[in-house]
Parts: C-alpha cells; sequence; structure tokens
C-alpha cells in the first residue's frame, strides 16, 4: 500500500511516518512546504490512501490561516479530481473548528472542501477532529 502524507515535516506527519515505516507492506510518499505542487499529482496517482496533514496554526498574519489550510486543501482537492484517484483521505482539523476565529473557520472551510469531494466522488473522505 501506498500513502501519500501532505504536511510530511510536521509533528504529527513525522511520527506518522515514522510509524508507517516500521510497517514491510507500506511504501510512504511524503509532501511538506518543500516539495512542489507539480509533483502533487504523481503522488496521488500512486497513492492508496491520503493523510492530509499540511496545514497553518501559528501563521505570522491571519490571512495565513486560508492559505495554508483552506487554499491548500482546494490544491490536493483539484489534484485528485484531475488525476481520478480514488484514494481515500483523512484530514486533521481541530476543535476550532466550531469556533469563530481565524483558526477555526479556516479548519471548518477545510473540512467543507473536502466534504463536498466525498459527496461528488468515489473518493472515501474521514475528519479527524
Amino acid at each position: 500500500m501506498r500513502i501519500l502524507v501532505t504536511g510530511s515535516d510536521g509533528f504529527i506527519g513525522k511520527n506518522l511516518i515514522m510509524h508507517l515505516k516500521e510497517r514491510n507492506d507500506i511504501e510512504v510518499i511524503s509532501f511538506n512546504k518543500k516539495s512542489s505542487h507539480e509533483d502533487l499529482p504523481s503522488y496521488i496517482k500512486d497513492a492508496d490512501f491520503i493523510f492530509h496533514l499540511a496545514g497553518v496554526n501559528r501563521p505570522k498574519k491571519p490571512s495565513d490561516f486560508k492559505k495554508g489550510n483552506v487554499d491548500f486543501t482546494q490544491v490536493l482537492v483539484n489534484k485528485i479530481k484531475e488525476t481520478g484517484s480514488n484514494a481515500s483521505v483523512i484530514y486533521t482539523s481541530s476543535i476550532q473548528a466550531e469556533l469563530d476565529n481565524d483558526y477555526g473557520l479556516s479548519k471548518k472551510t477545510a473540512e467543507s472542501v473536502l466534504l463536498k469531494l466525498n459527496n461528488k466522488s468515489i473518493t472515501q473522505v474521514g475528519i479527524y477532529r
């Protein structure tokens, strides 16, 4: 099984990858801030499962919440659609998604973007708060 991990350089991503690499039946595909968006379609096409961990929680300015959480999630969804991938997606959201603050609103909006994909395709999406 090939698993794509977005946000692979973050705390959760690094620990998840360390655990996944203990298994012989899993190949990990890493995507992080240094990765090129141009490579994303081939990563998605090769993946059987996607852990979408990428996001922003301590930006320099509030507008970066949207850029890091919503806009990248939309890019990921668009690439999933373009490649015709049916890889299941798990998204790490936040309990803040229920609150009226910049971070929470960005996480809630990213959830909505993914749930639309879930409703319009065969891709299974799970939200983890």
